[in-house]
């Protein structure tokens, strides 16, 4: 990513949209400490990710 902003609109907006990720402040997207949760939905995705990682690195 070139900056924050590509960032925020490529990757994290998309994130928020699928319910991967949501914000500590969604009332307050400017907010200082604003940071990111991963969802029940995104932890499910994380482990789904990683079990398919290690059986394509078991392959090899």
């Amino acid at each position: 990513m070139n900056s924050a902003r590509a960032f925020m609109k490529n990757i994290l907006k998309t994130a928020i949209a699928m319910k991967l990720v949501e914000p500590f402040y969604p009332d307050k997207p400017h907010h200082p400490k604003q940071k990111y949760r991963l969802t029940d939905i995104g932890k499910a995705m994380m482990n789904m990710w990683n079990k398919e990682e290690e059986s394509c690195n078991k392959k090899d």
